[in-house]
């Protein structure tokens, strides 16, 4: 595989591990090898050549080992084939809010399911840099726990601002009165 990275040479790799474990666990290192010789035809393989597991052990891989050097369609579209695997999505998903938190949790609504720590993840990270426009787009999320867990980062960042502005009046106050 390391001199001639195909799908040839993949499939043959994999195909010599006889245990479904050992393939689930060997497809990884195979997948991310193949993956820096030729990206595309890497995630064709995946897709076409593996399953179960092993699949989904090669995806997660290569997002986690290359996702930062994707574009963000790249990456989305990987994100996407990745079934249940949170702490992929919500690694993506935390590079997405830093860029685009509106349409990360547009993203995320769309995905329906149960997707609270990933929007906790994009309105905690929006609200710290505008939380006027995390409230608006939070209200038009439909009811429910993502909403829930959006407006509870709204709250928190709000309070924790509060508490700073409270502290440097504060310090303020101590300053002037030492003054005095």
């Amino acid at each position: 595989l390391r001199e001639h990275p195909d799908a040839a040479a993949a499939s043959a790799a994999v195909a010599d591990l006889r245990s479904p474990a050992a393939r689930a666990r060997f497809s990884v290192d195979i997948a991310s090898r193949y993956y820096e010789a030729d990206g595309p035809a890497a995630l064709e393989w995946i897709e076409s050549d593996l399953e179960g597991r092993a699949r989904i052990n090669a995806l997660t891989a290569v997002f986690r080992r290359h996702g930062a050097s994707m574009d963000f369609e790249q990456q989305l579209v990987l994100a996407e084939q990745i079934p249940g695997e949170e702490s992929s999505k919500l690694r993506f998903v935390k590079d997405w809010a830093n860029r685009d938190p509106e349409a990360a949790a547009s993203w995320i609504a769309g995905q329906g399911g149960r997707s609270e720590r990933l929007m906790s993840e994009v309105y905690g990270q929006w609200a710290r840099t505008d939380i006027e426009a995390a409230e608006a787009h939070a209200e038009s999320l439909p009811e429910g726990a993502s909403r829930d867990a959006a407006q509870a980062q709204i709250v928190r960042w709000r309070q924790l601002n509060e508490a700073r502005e409270e502290g440097a009046r504060a310090g303020e106050i101590s300053v002037d009165f030492e003054q005095r």
